[in-house]
């Protein structure tokens, strides 16, 4: 079997018919749904894909997994006991797994998600309100990569956490660094890279190179063979 590579996420890949959402959910409109899948983890619950529906204003319900999105076209409003936000195209959020909450949109919409659906441990205090993700918010330093793996000078490394999981499965913030060339490794992670600025170029395991910049995704799957190089500053929303 091949080693696993990265995938880059085309927020205009076509997209199939899926069932559409149980009608006890949809509280207004058809709950017509499609969608694609571009990796699947069965045994941790991880899923990475494109979705996209027609309008539809759902009931109150608590959410039932953790859940990153970044919303590719319309808005999408979520209600909560703390009133409405609105995600409009471009920006990023985090729906927390029991958060009580409403979903709706009034025109069509499209998204790129990562889900995290696992039963957490313990009794962790669902989170009260939707996670919106701020693509300026300060950074703070961080530890740079091992110079043994480094290719190119020690590059200067800042991030900022915004959404921990309960049970720790699934975080997300802003993550930034200056230049630097890292060696090809097994990805230690499972991670989604949604690109704010600059622009990166992937190598994987069998020669394929890809660059990426402001405004795309791609998702690199645990253990995928990546060398990773950047000649500008980088910023990028991490899942």
């Amino acid at each position: 079997m091949s080693a696993p590579s990265f995938i880059r996420v085309d927020p205009a890949a076509p997209l199939m018919p899926w069932p559409d959402m149980p009608a006890h959910e949809v509280a207004r409109g058809s709950g017509r749904q499609w969608g694609t899948m571009l990796h699947q983890d069965p045994a941790n619950g991880l899923s990475v894909g494109v979705w996209a529906a027609d309008p539809v204003e759902c009931t109150w319900f608590p959410q039932p997994v953790d859940e990153f999105m970044v919303v590719v076209e319309g808005e999408i409003i979520i209600d909560t006991a703390e009133g409405e936000t609105r995600i409009a195209t471009g920006e990023s959020f985090v729906l927390p797994k029991g958060l009580f909450c409403r979903w709706r949109h009034e025109a069509p919409v499209r998204k790129i998600f990562m889900i995290v659906d696992r039963p957490a441990p313990g009794d962790g205090k669902p989170a009260d309100r939707v996670i919106r993700i701020d693509p300026r918010t300060s950074l703070e330093p961080s530890n740079p990569p091992d110079p043994a793996l480094l290719l190119s000078p020690q590059p200067t490394l800042a991030t900022k956490e915004l959404y921990e999981a309960v049970d720790g499965r699934l975080t997300v913030g802003v993550w930034e660094t200056t230049p630097y060339h890292r060696r090809q490794i097994p990805f230690p992670r499972d991670e989604l890279m949604y690109f704010l600025d600059g622009s990166v170029t992937l190598t994987d395991g069998g020669g394929r190179a890809e660059t990426f910049g402001r405004g795309d995704c791609v998702f690199v799957p645990y253990g995928a063979p990546c060398d990773w190089r950047h000649a500008t500053r980088l910023r990028k929303v991490i899942s």
